[in-house]
């Protein structure tokens, strides 16, 4: 694996903790 591999699956892996969380806010606001 070399270093842009690596740092394209830094980012999805980024990218996807950040949409879970949105997803966790969005739902507890609008409880």
């Amino acid at each position: 694996m070399n270093y842009s591999d690596n740092f394209l699956l830094i980012s999805s892996t980024n990218f996807l903790n950040c949409l879970s969380v949105v997803t966790k806010l969005s739902t507890v606001l609008q409880a």
